[in-house]
């Protein structure tokens, strides 16, 4: 999953309007962020296989630390009392924004395990589960777009924004489309690094254009 995954962002910014949206984009790829960064490490593992897969050139063979069950709670967990021992925001607001951010980051396996093939562990590197819309690359296709689609009409519903900025809004989920597209029908990438690296840059590319259009939407408040 890749730009689906931004739909529980923009649904879960009307659960709580006042939650930066670019904070929620890298809350639900927050896994696949610290995959990416395992895999430079080595502690994570994959390999490239063009052939098994028809939505996805990665064989992700070994993912413990991040994408098994136990991994994303940990994860989830970890991001919660973060929020809670550092958020600048006082009472009850501080424990919703800490529940929101950690219902985005354990998102990221929930949806993952609808595309992924059996390489999703539950603790560990054991008992791998996944239904595998990956094998069909029109499916995962329109699954993605579907979610993100559903994600910004709930988004639309609890924010208004200027008419120039929702343009440029309307603009960049245009460009998340393109993103799904390339990632499925696209170059592949020669090898597992250049895959991390590719993806780390588009999610924290991807959040910090919203970071820009929220600023841009502030301003025009601001102006008025």
């Amino acid at each position: 999953m890749f730009v689906g995954h931004y739909s529980v962002s923009f649904a879960l910014k009307k659960a709580e309007v006042s939650i930066p949206l670019w904070k929620l984009f890298l809350a639900v790829q927050f896994i696949d962020i610290i995959w990416a960064i395992f895999v430079f490490l080595g502690l994570e593992k994959a390999e490239i296989d063009l052939h098994s897969l028809a939505a996805s050139p990665l064989n992700l063979y070994y993912m413990p630390f991040t994408h098994s069950v136990l991994g994303a709670l940990f994860w989830a967990i970890a991001v919660f009392t973060c929020t809670v021992v550092f958020s600048e925001s006082k009472g009850p607001i501080r424990w919703k924004m800490a529940m929101i951010y950690s219902i985005a980051v354990f998102s990221h396996w929930v949806l993952d395990f609808i595309v992924h093939l059996n390489d999703l562990p539950l603790w560990a590197n054991s008992y791998k589960a996944g239904i595998g819309l990956y094998q069909s690359a029109i499916g995962t296709f329109l699954v993605e777009i579907i979610l993100l689609i559903a994600g910004v009409i709930i988004y639309f519903r609890a924010v208004r924004h200027h008419q120039k900025v929702t343009k440029i809004f309307l603009f960049f989920i245009l460009f998340l489309i393109v993103l799904c597209w390339n990632s499925i029908w696209g170059i592949k990438p020669p090898t597992t690094n250049i895959a991390a690296s590719f993806l780390l840059t588009c999610y924290l590319l991807t959040a910090f254009i919203i970071y820009l259009i929220e600023k841009k939407q502030r301003l025009r408040e601001n102006s008025v």
